[in-house]
């Protein structure tokens, strides 16, 4: 997937994401990919599995969350708390 970070819907998928780890986080739980892309699909937003996974690498990038190895799921750190 080329970067399109600048466009709207990536940016929404940002926030999306980003609002549900930040929500699992003060449920004392992880999630893992295939459950945030589960949960996105039951709250009626669209997006796909793959993106899902595309979102999560780039916010790994920019230090909004921790990707943990095997079945570990998706934590969010510190600093994506603070956004």
């Amino acid at each position: 997937m080329k970067d399109t970070w600048s466009t709207p819907t990536m940016v929404r998928s940002f926030c999306f994401l980003l609002s549900n780890l930040h929500t699992w986080k003060q449920d004392g739980k992880r999630i893992g990919r295939k459950a945030l892309y589960s949960h996105a699909r039951e709250s009626g937003y669209s997006i796909s599995e793959h993106e899902v996974r595309y979102v999560l690498l780039q916010m790994e990038n920019f230090g909004y969350v921790k990707i943990l190895k095997g079945r570990g799921g998706t934590v969010i750190t510190p600093f994506g708390l603070m956004h």
